[in-house]
């Protein structure tokens, strides 16, 4: 015959706890604070994106209807796409193509010299890129340019500032000034810039 085993009697979890020392019970309660703070900021930076998606539809949406629903004129539509397209070409026009790199330079020496700069050293690398516009792949190509120059400090600020003028497209990436302990001795910088170019499509 089998006899009935004696129920065991399960301590409550604050019983189990007050039998482990207090650095153990500070490291599980922080252990638990940790996880719930985690899972929470996981969970609220999940919300993030989507929330901006909404508030953007929200946005169209009210746009849309702040508007109005009513048919615009063909003629109407047809001038607001050759505007788009005027535009876009004017847009466009503004970027070299990656065969201008003669002009490029050329432009970079002439700006230089206008602000009395001595161009000691140039290199340029053409590096190819592509950048996607919702479903829409444009290829384009950029122009890694160095130079090294030598003039006066302020001289460097307004070849700076002059740079957006002279080429849109171009961004500074790295300007490295050497100012020499001699007076007499010119100062010295290396300028890296990328040029972005516009592939002929």
């Amino acid at each position: 015959m089998i006899e009935p085993q004696p129920e065991r009697k399960t301590k409550p979890f604050a019983e189990r706890l007050s039998g482990i020392g207090r650095t153990s019970r500070l490291v599980l309660i922080i252990g638990i604070f940790a996880i719930v703070f985690i899972g929470l900021y996981i969970i609220g930076a999940q919300q993030e994106p989507q929330q901006a998606e909404l508030r953007l539809n929200i946005a169209t949406l009210q746009r849309g209807l702040s508007t109005g629903t009513q048919v615009e004129p063909r003629d109407k539509l047809q001038a607001q796409i050759r505007q788009t397209e005027a535009e876009n070409e004017a847009a466009r026009a503004i970027f070299p193509t990656p065969d201008q790199l003669t002009e490029i330079m050329d432009k970079l020496l002439k700006l230089a010299r206008d602000y009395d700069l001595d161009v000691t050293g140039t290199t340029a690398v053409l590096v190819q890129k592509k950048l996607n516009i919702g479903a829409i792949e444009v290829p384009y190509d950029v122009f890694t340019v160095q130079l090294s120059l030598q003039g006066m400090v302020p001289n460097f600020q307004n070849f700076l500032l002059a740079l957006g003028d002279v080429l849109p497209t171009a961004q500074v990436n790295q300007i490295n000034f050497t100012v020499p302990i001699e007076d007499d001795e010119p100062d010295m910088a290396t300028i890296g810039l990328d040029v972005y170019c516009l592939k002929d499509t």
